[in-house]
């Protein structure tokens, strides 16, 4: 993504762990893949998929860590609240995948609901997407 107007993230996480991490008892989020733009200081606007359906909070990547199967640390998976067969089941097949270490996590003002979103014609991604400022300024202004 080498567009500067595509700054920030969407990102979908499932509500048992978007709520960690809006508790601060989870600050790594562990992905298969990501974007280019998955880079130091990058917000992501962090949105509790089914059955919550809304923005939650907001957060500012700290680091991002390509790592193997059998390359991740107790505390690696205590910070993303995961266990180690937890970690096997979602990467199924996948040998490779990134921590994305959060920092600055914030919980937002007032939760934008999928049918706010929609209406604003800003589709959910299943994983991410990127959103420019136009989108950005729509979810701040609800």
């Amino acid at each position: 993504m080498d567009n500067p107007e595509f700054t920030q993230i969407l990102l979908s996480i499932k509500p048992i762990h978007a709520m960690k991490i809006m508790e601060g008892i989870k600050n790594i989020e562990v992905r298969k893949k990501i974007g280019k733009s998955f880079q130091p200081n990058t917000r992501i606007i962090i949105y509790s998929s089914s059955p919550v359906q809304q923005i939650v909070g907001s957060a500012i990547i700290d680091k991002v860590i390509k790592k193997e199967l059998g390359d991740v640390s107790a505390e690696e998976l205590a910070q993303a609240c995961l266990k180690k067969c937890e970690l096997y089941s979602y990467l199924s097949n996948n040998c490779e995948f990134f921590l994305i270490y959060l920092k600055e996590i914030k919980r937002a003002e007032k939760y934008i609901t999928i049918k706010e979103l929609s209406k604003l014609g800003i589709k959910i991604p299943q994983s991410f997407r990127y959103i420019n400022k136009s989108i950005l300024e729509k979810i701040d202004n609800i």
